[in-house]
């Protein structure tokens, strides 16, 4: 990327977050000076001048090697919590004592905990049993995953949190209130921290005599594993009442300040885990706007928020609300055609639709598509795959997620500006056509979230080894091996391979809805990764503005097919990891 275009994407990034972290607090009020304070001591972790940039397995060591880790959760992004259970997936070994800790549940709450884990009642059990709604509050499906992971794999839950009737006890006497803080909300955050410290203690204790000792990761709100207030806690109760202090490392994550700081020397995109000091890390798996855009949206208490959602074919982060949907891809399209240099592209017959109105396609004219073309938009919906109708202007995002109203804003953009027709495949220029969506879609959310993955080619290889002995995968096994065939030099100019050929225009309905929905897949599956690869050229800045342009919005029209070679052409020298297993 050229100094300019780099400038200028900060300068778009930092304008997006002012806008999001003025809303945060416009919708959140004034903190108390007692959280401030609190908030000044969990800054004073971010202190060291020159953070050590590590890899995995040197966190995962540090991770094994200690008797507690602290991990930060920032309840509402999804992000902070995915983070916890892959350094979890990454520690643990089958025979091990592994402990999960976790403020979400109060001490209370330990035996429908237990009921749960022993299989006595299920997850949506569990979570009425607890009042999650009431008594925490923030999105369920960031934590779901977590309980799943624990009870499949034997991972004993421990509750940590204080109850809530005692810190009510303390607001009756007149304790802190948001609106007139008191000095008793600093003792109500210390207190909590005891707490936490004395179950730990005495989780250990109780254990003392085990054979295997444990070790537990506990998942509790950024500011309380700030290295002097929980830790310390721990260090101070558990030499008290144990002999010695339990040894512990804190993992924060996605700190601001520290992402800015890195994102002035370009190394923002380089530096996922930084070691701080010893003992102290940072994991940096996503950005502070998504951060905070987790924040507002939660603030806002708009439908859909904590609903349990059907799993996607990526990794993603976010949960903007249907009401969001518009206006934030409206946001995503016109700052990435400010960055790229591209005329305006109109927004206002743009409709954007969730998997709440899933229904949507049984109202499609026949007259609109042909029958099998209806079997194929309505297969989309069911499996919960996202698309992008150019005629009607819809944008179908399925499940909530920022990433997602990112990447249709920027295909909308793409279709809007080179006025390309066409949503189905029915043969090698369409594919094409769906690959240079697929590839600009995802290079365009990757400028709004860098952090976020995809299937790359050693995870494809992978899968297809996996599931060449599954018969009901080989539509999914087709599409893969064409994707992976799609990355090769020279690939669009040669016919495509025998076995991934579309059917004719007269063959039956149903070979002809099997080929587009490989070629869907295969399509999609290739556009991500070339559309990775060409991020990374374009912060590295092997690719400039005007060469994003030149691709995909030609001054001279040119085939998809030509235009496909010259992107992959303009990404071969970029140098990218080959799965996405290298990063948390």
């Amino acid at each position: 990327m050229k100094t300019t275009d780099r400038r200028h994407l900060l300068q778009l990034q930092r304008r997006i977050f002012r806008s999001l972290r003025a809303e945060s607090r416009r919708l959140l009020g004034p903190q108390p000076e007692s959280i401030v304070r609190y908030e000044r001591e969990f800054e004073r972790d971010f202190r060291a001048k020159r953070p050590l940039a590590i890899a995995k397995p040197e966190l995962v060591r540090a991770v094994r090697a200690a008797d507690v880790t602290f991990v930060a959760d920032f309840h509402t992004f999804e992000q902070a919590q995915r983070t916890a259970l892959r350094v979890l997936r990454e520690a643990a070994r089958p025979g091990e004592n592994w402990i999960v800790g976790l403020e979400l549940v109060s001490t209370r709450q330990q035996r429908e905990l237990d009921d749960f884990q022993a299989g006595r009642i299920s997850l949506e059990e569990f979570q009425r049993a607890i009042h999650y709604q009431e008594e925490w509050g923030f999105p369920w499906r960031n934590y779901a995953p977590l309980f799943q992971w624990a009870r499949e794999n034997d991972v004993r839950l421990i509750a940590l949190n204080r109850p809530p009737e005692l810190r009510a006890l303390l607001d009756r006497r007149g304790q802190a209130t948001r609106s007139q803080p008191r000095d008793g909300t600093e003792r109500d955050l210390d207190k909590r921290d005891r707490w936490a410290a004395g179950v730990i203690t005495d989780l250990f204790a109780s254990a003392a005599r085990a054979k295997t000792p444990p070790r537990l990761l506990v998942l509790y709100g950024e500011l309380h594993v700030a290295t002097a207030h929980l830790p310390r806690a721990l260090q101070s109760v558990s030499r008290q009442f144990l002999g010695e202090p339990l040894s512990s490392i804190v993992i924060h994550q996605n700190h601001d300040g520290l992402y800015w700081k890195l994102a002035r020397a370009g190394k923002e995109n380089r530096s996922e885990i930084l070691q701080l000091r010893k003992g102290l890390y940072c994991v940096l798996s996503g950005t502070p706007w998504a951060k905070l855009q987790s924040l507002v949206s939660w603030a806002e208490g708009l439908p859909g928020e904590g609903d349990a959602v059907a799993e996607t074919d990526d990794e993603d982060g976010g949960e903007p609300t249907p009401v969001d949907y518009l206006s934030l891809m409206k946001t995503f399209g016109e700052t990435l055609s400010e960055l790229l240099g591209l005329k305006p592209v109109s927004w206002s017959g743009l409709q954007a639709w969730t998997i709440e109105q899933a229904d949507f396609a049984h109202g499609f004219a026949h007259r609109d598509f042909t029958p099998w073309e209806l079997r194929l938009l309505r297969s989309h919906v069911v499996a919960n795959r996202r698309f992008y109708l150019p005629g009607g202007q819809l944008a179908y995002l399925g499940s909530p997620s920022i990433n997602y109203a990112a990447e249709l804003a920027a295909i909308h953009l793409l279709r809007q500006g080179t006025r390309t027709p066409g949503f189905v495949i029915h043969g090698a220029n369409d594919y094409f056509r769906q690959a240079l969506d697929a590839a600009f879609g995802f290079f365009g959310s990757l400028l709004i979230n860098p952090r976020r993955k995809c299937d790359l080619p050693q995870d494809h290889a992978r899968i297809l080894r996996e599931n060449r002995a599954r018969s009901g995968a080989k539509l999914d096994q087709l599409a893969r091996q064409l994707a992976l065939e799609s990355l090769r030099p020279g690939f669009a100019e040669r016919p495509l391979p025998a076995k991934s050929a579309f059917p004719k225009a007269g063959a039956p309905a149903s070979r002809k809805l099997e080929g587009a929905l490989r070629g869907e897949l295969a399509a999609r599956y290739a556009g991500h990764i070339v559309g990775k690869r060409l991020h990374l050229a374009f912060l590295s800045g092997r690719a400039s503005a005007a060469d994003v342009r030149e691709v995909f919005f030609p001054s001279e029209p040119a085939p998809h097919a030509e235009r496909y070679a010259r992107l992959l052409r303009l990404v071969a020298p970029a140098k990218a990891p080959r799965t996405k297993a290298e990063s948390l």
